[in-house]
């Protein structure tokens, strides 16, 4: 659950809405991240993703890519997370969010090795502890989406074509 996250919402509990949110977040480890320079073109990618209780995501993702040339530029971002093989017919479930992504700082890479490995146990054998990316031939760097706004479409919790927006406080 997202124990440490404020909804702002006068229709449903914020109880209600982590429940969701949370739920969406751990049935999917994929996100597609939405980037754009001041002026230029936009660009999508995707991205493996970890959280936490606050709902900070956290990504490992190369410096050098265009997303991430983008976001040294602007840092707001859009992000969209749902079931690819979700059927049709039956009840759909996902979150749109916005919000600013950066590259997590020296006190906090720690915490987000931690979060990242707990979700995907597979990273261990490339990084356990912050020095390891020094002897590591692995490019990727951790960095951490922080949302302010999120739209959710759960049919399983609000009926069907609902969509809820809320901000998070």
């Amino acid at each position: 659950m997202l124990t440490n996250v404020k909804f702002d919402s006068h229709e449903y509990s914020n109880e209600i809405i982590n429940k969701s949110v949370s739920d969406i977040l751990n049935e999917n480890k994929l996100l597609s991240l939405a980037t754009a320079k001041i002026v230029e073109r936009p660009w999508v990618n995707h991205c493996y993703f970890a959280f936490d209780e606050e709902m900070k995501l956290y990504i490992l993702t190369y410096p050098k890519s265009e997303h991430m040339d983008n976001i040294s530029n602007n840092p707001n971002v859009a992000v969209s997370i749902a079931d690819s093989t979700q059927d049709s017919d039956g009840y759909k479930r996902g979150i749109q969010l916005v919000g600013v992504c950066r590259v997590v700082d020296e006190v906090e890479l720690q915490s987000c090795i931690d979060i990242y490995t707990s979700r995907f146990p597979w990273f261990r054998k490339y990084i356990t502890k912050p020095k390891d990316f020094e002897r590591s031939s692995l490019d990727s760097r951790f960095y951490i989406i922080e949302p302010n706004e999120i739209k959710i479409f759960d049919e399983v919790i609000f009926g069907e074509e609902t969509w809820v927006h809320v901000k998070i406080n």
